[in-house]
């Protein structure tokens, strides 16, 4: 078993990708809906010319290997994309699709980071926040509402428990169904699992809403849900 998230990941390294399409059913309709629901303030500044405005700056938290990055770089082409990952194999795949194309990579646990207040206009993840306890997640929403400019959006899309322990193990038993269907097996699924049960936290929708409250964050949605896969959007 992997000591660490980190270990973990790095062991994955290049086979990231097909794994995480087999283990997590729909995967790129997950990404592409949280960036659907950015409010329209973003949406406009780059419709308006670039040479007048201020280059979006944005936060990736945990960039796996690049997949939502290059969404974000095809959105929004002229900003400033900040990607922090934990695994240094992942950070080498994102610099080889990429390059200087993103702003700035970093390797570092998200209970390390340090952003100045008012660093970012965005700051998104997918399927990394999970890797946090209720309490490390609080912080990190405090952190991440003292980072963002004024009225901007933490967005983010995780794995997050049912209300009832009856309706998470039926996310659990559809979850593995629908894996196996996208070409994933046994020994895969076994392997996703000790890491889970070593080091994931699944908190629910109401704990999400609760710790996004008490950092701070006024509105806050959930703006689709599969199985466990849920995206949530707070300003």
């Amino acid at each position: 078993m992997s000591t660490s998230t980190e270990d973990f990941f790095n062991e994955l390294g290049d086979q990231y990708d097909q794994v995480i399409r087999r283990c997590v059913p729909q995967y790129a309709e997950m990404l592409e809906s949280m960036m659907d629901y950015l409010p329209p303030k973003l949406l406009t500044r780059i419709a308006r010319d670039q040479a007048s405005v201020p280059a979006l700056k944005i936060l990736e938290l945990g960039s796996g290997s690049g997949n939502l990055s290059s969404i974000i770089l095809d959105r929004f082409p002229e900003s400033k994309l900040t990607v922090v990952d934990s695994s240094e194999k992942l950070i080498a795949v994102v610099k080889s699709r990429f390059g200087k194309r993103i702003h700035h990579y970093q390797k570092t646990l998200f209970q390390d980071l340090d952003f100045k207040d008012n660093s970012f206009d965005l700051i998104i993840s997918s399927i990394s926040i999970h890797h946090l306890n209720d309490d490390e997640k609080l912080q990190l929403f405090k952190n991440s509402r003292q980072w963002l400019t004024p009225n901007s959006p933490l967005a983010f899309c995780d794995q997050f428990r049912g209300e009832t322990d009856a309706i998470y193990q039926k996310h659990l038993k559809n979850w593995k169904t629908s894996s196996f269907e996208l070409g994933s097996n046994e020994a895969e699924w076994e392997a996703w699992m000790e890491h889970q049960e070593a080091h994931d936290f699944h908190s629910t929708i109401r704990t999400h809403f609760d710790l996004l409250e008490k950092a701070g964050f006024q509105s806050i949605d959930c703006t689709r849900r599969y199985l466990l896969w849920t995206t949530m959007i707070a300003m």
